[in-house]
């Protein structure tokens, strides 16, 4: 009899269905993994933009703090903005973005206003803390910021995230 020395059609089947199960395996961990990194970077930034409306709300409560129409653009409640606050779940109530409406539409301080960040616009960069850690830089996400109020609001491509009230005219009215 032939002594043959080749694999057999089994052991090749086998080993590739192996090979296939590992390759699952590991890229289901690997896509989990990115998906926590995002996260993690959406949550570190998050934090960043926290500590830099905290900074300013403090600084307005204390007078110290210049509402420059050319760094801080209004918010200006476009069609396809309002679209997408209201899009889905966790989204904006319609309510909340009549709130934002109203307040910027109103001849009350610019303290009060609702302010939009692009992420490319480069606005949270502060020349007085160009060297210090507390500079926001590289946002990746859209926000819409309420200094007076410490309200947040992240419009991310797959995520909204909202941190305080949205509060209306009568509200910030009374604060008066």
């Amino acid at each position: 009899m032939k002594n043959n020395k080749g694999i057999s059609l089994i052991t090749l089947i086998v080993t590739i269905m192996v090979m296939l199960i590992l390759i699952g395996v590991v890229g289901t961990y690997s896509l989990d993994t990115i998906k926590k990194a995002n996260e993690a970077s959406l949550e570190r930034e998050f934090a960043n933009v926290r500590e830099y409306v905290l900074r300013h709300k403090s600084s307005i409560e204390l007078g110290t703090f210049d509402m420059e129409s050319s760094k801080y653009p209004e918010l200006v409640m476009a069609p396809e903005l309002a679209y997408l606050f209201l899009l889905g779940d966790g989204k904006l109530l319609q309510d909340e973005v009549n709130n934002i409406v109203d307040v910027n539409l109103a001849d009350i301080d610019a303290k009060y206003k609702y302010y939009f960040f692009q992420a490319d616009s480069k606005c949270f960069e502060d020349p007085e803390l160009s060297s210090s850690n507390l500079n926001v830089q590289d946002v990746k996400n859209d926000y819409v910021i309420n200094f007076a109020s410490g309200t947040i609001i992240c419009v991310a491509e797959d995520n909204f995230k909202v941190e305080g009230l949205i509060k209306g005219l009568g509200e910030f009215l009374a604060e008066e």
